[in-house]
């Protein structure tokens, strides 16, 4: 891996900001501090998640309000439940839809055994219908208990760095869009993107209707 020397003089540059990027240049994880591949490949993590999950999540469930009107109105006369309509876009998009990993030790699940080394593939949007965690899975439901439970922001050690900055993102786009607009429809055929990393859309054209004032 090849990297611009921009680190290396951000190191040197005793300018003082509140930049992610300086953030990473000056913590000390361990009590040294991240060498220019990791920060490097940090921020490439960062960007990534932050191009992914929101995007996509936006045009999911965007779509799903659109099949569900139902939805789309019960969050319209009670913007409270945006929050939770966050959480069950997140849970039903499941934007990055899978990450390979490498077991550390031999481990046992459900009768089976992963052995040490041996990589391993979590499918987000399994583990987000996962019946044991949600009742009836696969229904969209902006009301569902228990909705923040989805793993779209992975869990523990690799919890998603940006998850309270995309949580803000998609609150704010969905109370724009409920208090401007009094429907919305599909204005031709969606596409869909080839990948199997990526749960998400290249076109998703709609018509949206203004919402009218008392």
């Amino acid at each position: 891996m090849r990297l611009t020397p921009g680190a290396g003089s951000r190191r040197a540059d005793e300018h003082e900001d509140d930049s992610l990027l300086r953030h990473l240049m000056s913590v000390r994880p361990g009590g040294a501090p991240l060498t220019d591949e990791e920060i490097a490949l940090d921020g490439y993590s960062i960007l990534l998640g932050a191009n992914v999950t929101t995007p996509h999540t936006v045009s999911g469930t965007v779509q799903a309000l659109i099949e569900r009107p139902e939805q789309f109105a019960k969050a319209q006369a009670d913007p409270s439940l945006i929050p939770n309509l966050v959480e069950e876009g997140l849970r039903w998009t499941s934007a990055a839809c899978n990450f390979m990993r490498y077991a550390v030790d031999d481990v046992e699940i459900a009768g089976g055994t992963i052995p040490a080394r041996g990589a391993v593939v979590a499918w987000i949007g399994s583990a987000n219908r996962d019946e044991a965690q949600f009742t009836d899975p696969h229904q969209f439901d902006i009301t569902r208990s228990g909705a923040k439970r989805q793993v779209a922001f992975r869990f523990g050690a690799h919890f998603r760095i940006g998850a309270p900055l995309t949580r803000l993102t998609l609150r704010v786009f969905f109370e724009e869009l409920l208090q401007r607009f009094g429907s919305i429809d599909l204005a031709g055929e969606p596409r869909h993107l080839r990948s199997y990393f990526i749960a998400g859309m290249t076109h998703l054209p709609i018509v949206a209707q203004k919402r009218r004032t008392p």
